[in-house]
Formats: structure tokens, C-alpha cells, sequence
């Protein structure tokens, strides 16, 4: 069944998602004391490989072809709302957070305790974003014309 390809609305909620952050991180707090290289390789061997997985079909392969959703158009849709409602939720925490913020395990200069906004109930709410945007694409992809 082909239903519309939303592929290039999620690649430009991606997109829009990367340069707010990159844009973002230019404005924080000095660095008073970082987490080991070994913890920044650990996380970034666990996340990149999640990220290729997700945006580079050709590697869909064996058990990653396996259709676990059924084919339904309001899933295709469905996925593109949970990964633009999962990046909201994310950049609301970032800006929450302002100049402490780091993509690292870091101890900032004049470091505060944010409880305010997602931190209110979510201890580390950029958890909770990652789940939302790494499950939709793949629904939505499943679900939308090539």
C-alpha cells in the first residue's frame, strides 16, 4: 500500500532540530570540569551507530526489514507529529537550561540547579525526547512511499 512519502518533512525536522542546537551550544557556560574521553567514546559509539541505523535505509537489513507496525497511513503521520512533538519537548529543555547546558557530562562555571520547565518531572528530559524522536522516523518510514 503507498501512502504519502514524509520522509523529507521528517529530514526537515531533523535539520531545523540541528542547527537550533548548534546554534544553542554556542552560547554556554565555561567548562570547570568534563567527564573522561572513555565516557565521550562510549556515548557516541552507542548513539551514532542508533542514528545510521535510523536515517540510512540501505542498511536495513536481516531482521531491520522486519515490519513490526501495520501499514497504515495515520502511522506515517503519526510518526512525523511524535518526532516533531519529541524535538519541541527537547529544544524546550535546552533553552530551559540556557548557558549550563552541554552535550557532555560537565560541571559549568557558576553551574546552577535548574527544576524549572521539563526538569520539573523529567530528571534528564533529553532522555525522553531521544526515545520519542528515534521511534518515529522508523514508524513513520514504514508507513510512507519510497
Amino acid at each position: 500500500m503507498r501512502h504519502p512519502n514524509l520522509l523529507p518533512l521528517i529530514y526537515g525536522l531533523w535539520i531545523a532540530f540541528l542547527a537550533i542546537w548548534l546554534l544553542a551550544a554556542t552560547k554556554t557556560k565555561r567548562v570547570a570540569r568534563r567527564a573522561s574521553a572513555s565516557s565521550l567514546a562510549v556515548q557516541i559509539g552507542l548513539t551514532a551507530p542508533a542514528g545510521l541505523l535510523m536515517f540510512d535505509r540501505a542498511l536495513s537489513v536481516g531482521f531491520l526489514e522486519f515490519r513490526f507496525l501495520p501499514d497504515f497511513a495515520a502511522l506515517a503521520y503519526l510518526g512525523v507529529a511524535v518526532t516533531a512533538i519529541g524535538i519541541a519537548f527537547a529544544v524546550w529543555a535546552r533553552f530551559v537550561l540556557g548557558q549550563n547546558w552541554s552535550s557532555q557530562v560537565t560541571l559549568k562555571q557558576g553551574h546552577e540547579l535548574i527544576r524549572g520547565g521539563p526538569m520539573r518531572w523529567f530528571a534528564i528530559p533529553f532522555i525522553r525526547a531521544c526515545f520519542w524522536v528515534y521511534w518515529a522516523p522508523p514508524s513513520a518510514w514504514a508507513n510512507s512511499g519510497d
